[in-house]
């Protein structure tokens, strides 16, 4: 393994950041929709190989997955998916471009 950079300790202290905001909203949302799982979709700019990507997609789903669960959201509602570099938010390049496409995605599903 290898250390994070600056750029992906930010990126993943904002998401924490934002998930400590939105992880009461999600766990409302589950009790009061016992059908539905979260979807959490990891995404990274167009940077780095595909394959370093896709992995640091799965890395920062994984991150926001750890934290959901210590929030008390239970582990079988909760699956993760990376898309790596596949669906930019934005279009373009440059920091503030890809900034808004380093970021994870909870998306409400049914449960199968």
């Amino acid at each position: 393994d290898r250390l994070m950079t600056p750029e992906e300790v930010l990126d993943e202290l904002t998401a924490i950041s934002y998930l400590y905001y939105k992880s009461r909203e999600a766990f409302q949302y589950l009790n009061a929709n016992p059908g539905m799982v979260l979807v959490i979709e990891g995404h990274c700019d167009e940077r780095g190989t595909e394959e370093y990507n896709r992995a640091l997609g799965d890395r920062r789903a994984n991150s926001i997955r750890s934290y959901l669960v210590g929030a008390g959201i239970e582990d079988a509602r909760i699956k993760t998916i990376s898309y790596g570099a596949d669906r930019p938010a934005m279009d373009g390049s440059g920091e503030s471009v890809w900034s808004k496409n380093r970021r994870g995605v909870l998306v409400p599903a049914r449960m199968k």
